[in-house]
């Protein structure tokens, strides 16, 4: 039932996005493919650890989680990126295995990009991807990005290293976490120049590090964001008064979620956050 859901959520997002039919019927072909993939995956039939997709190379540990970044960062597009470069410079914090930085490249081949990315795992296939696309002025650290330097603990799914449910909070949504311990770096250490896009996924440290980047005056050097804030992490966190700091930092900025209906049962979406200098 999951699987169909996210099936019929990529088909609605293929024929209602402004692309050409040409383009809308190539792109229902390829989704089908990778959710005929996805099913017999759940099913134990074929489990791919490679895929060529969209021009692209991609190695994973668990298909599933590759299908559902694929839907989210290739079909939906939410790092969609209008840069005043052909070669911004990107940090992409909370890299995972890469998809989003084979995304920016996809846009702006000669952008720059910095991608962090704590767990050990999921850091080696991040290295192997930017390896086998050959991927030029990218630069991966295997390294938290937080308010402070120091060693942090970092929770991880045994069998799926790679998923997007690891982090800083031990109870990724009820699941069953390792606990192992990663570097941690200040973000401000890495902003010297102008920063065009920062791309910030970092579980549930948002705050942590947006308010790292105003104490320390590099928030001002950044000139776009895309976060998605973990409202189910981090005990509802206090969005409003991260809103307020953005605001008062100069930027404009626009809240996207799914809206579902509140129930006891499910916990509050996580909800992305585009910001950009007013």
């Amino acid at each position: 039932m999951y699987l169909l859901v996210e099936y019929l959520k990529g088909l609605v997002w293929i024929f209602s996005g402004e692309y050409t039919l040409g383009r809308k019927l190539k792109t229902f072909l390829h989704w089908n493919y990778l959710s005929a993939l996805a099913l017999l995956d759940r099913l134990k039939i074929f489990r791919a650890k490679t895929i060529r997709v969209r021009g692209f190379t991609v190695a994973f540990d668990n298909y599933l989680d590759f299908y559902l970044m694929f839907s989210e960062i290739f079909l939906k597009q939410v790092y969609l990126l209008q840069a005043d470069s052909e070669k911004p410079f990107i940090i992409d914090a909370g890299s995972n295995i890469g998809m989003a930085t084979l995304y920016f490249k996809s846009i702006y081949p000669r952008s720059e990009i910095i991608c962090f990315e704590p767990g050990p795992e999921t850091f080696a296939l991040l290295k192997n991807n930017i390896a086998l696309n050959s991927l030029k002025d990218v630069e991966p650290l295997n390294l938290a990005v937080m308010d402070k330097e120091g060693s942090i603990d970092f929770f991880m799914q045994p069998d799926r290293p790679g998923s997007q449910g690891v982090g800083f909070m031990q109870d990724q949504g009820g699941l069953l976490a390792r606990k192992i311990e990663v570097k941690a770096m200040p973000l401000s250490n890495y902003i010297s120049r102008p920063v065009d896009l920062l791309k910030l996924d970092v579980e549930g440290a948002e705050e942590l590090v947006i308010n790292e980047l105003v104490k320390t005056n590099k928030l001002g050097m950044v000139k776009a964001m895309l976060i998605e804030y973990h409202l189910h992490f981090v005990d509802q966190g206090d969005l409003p008064g991260f809103l307020k700091t953005l605001s008062q930092a100069g930027f404009k900025w626009q809240v996207h979620t799914e809206i579902e209906p509140v129930t006891k049962k499910r916990k509050p979406a996580g909800i992305m956050i585009y910001a950009c200098k007013k």
